[in-house]
């Protein structure tokens, strides 16, 4: 009888497991779209991350890149969780409009990295390939992929950063680090609302110091 429950448990434990290693998504077949980008854009490899085998390149990709230090430059984030794909696909269609459109804010950069965790976002997990979390790990800069955005980023050198999370939650709400973006952040809440974007229970923005 215990050797039958003990085979039962391994059973169960091995369909677990390649149950969990099902992928949702394919990191290469989203990114594909950057070869296609016109001369607004500069993509770039600045590193590689690898997980059972597997190598996913993760590219900074750059709008309007700046001749000199005038003007104004921001760092956008998203796919940071792997089970929160909306704001990559979201971030996607964006930088696929700045692509059909000319240049109308000259004096602004903006910097993206679309997937930050390219192996969470395939299997649709939160973690990464060694299940840390990456949002988590930004100052002690653990993972691959917390290392390479630190190496490669100074956030001395934005004026504004933008990381794009999912939430389960009806609508739409904003959090903001510092209080000298609270009028960038009330003005994205009112263009939100002008535009009928449903807001979480009528929520505010949330400051956090």
């Amino acid at each position: 009888m215990k050797k039958r429950l003990f085979l039962s448990l391994v059973f169960i434990l091995v369909l677990s497991r390649l149950f969990s290693a099902e992928k949702f998504r394919d990191y290469n077949e989203t990114t594909a779209f950057l070869k296609t980008l016109g001369s607004n854009f500069i993509v770039k490899k600045i590193d590689s991350v690898s997980y059972k085998n597997t190598r996913y390149p993760i590219y900074k990709i750059t709008y309007n890149q700046l001749k000199d230090k005038k003007g104004k430059k921001y760092l956008v984030f998203s796919g940071v969780h792997g089970n929160e794909p909306a704001p990559v696909y979201a971030v996607r269609d964006f930088i696929i409009s700045l692509n059909k459109q000319e240049i109308v804010r000259k004096d602004l950069q903006i910097d993206f990295v679309l997937i930050v965790n390219p192996y969470g976002f395939e299997f649709n997990q939160r973690y990464n390939g060694a299940n840390l979390d990456i949002n988590r790990d930004m100052t002690k800069c653990e993972t691959q992929e917390a290392k390479i955005l630190t190496e490669n980023f100074n956030p001395k050198d934005y004026d504004k950063f933008f990381d794009f999370h999912e939430a389960n939650s009806k609508g739409f709400f904003l959090y903001c680090y510092g209080l000298k973006n609270r009028s960038l952040a009330k003005k994205i809440h009112e263009e939100l609302k002008n535009n009928k974007v449903v807001l979480t229970m009528n929520t505010r923005t949330t400051f956090l110091r």
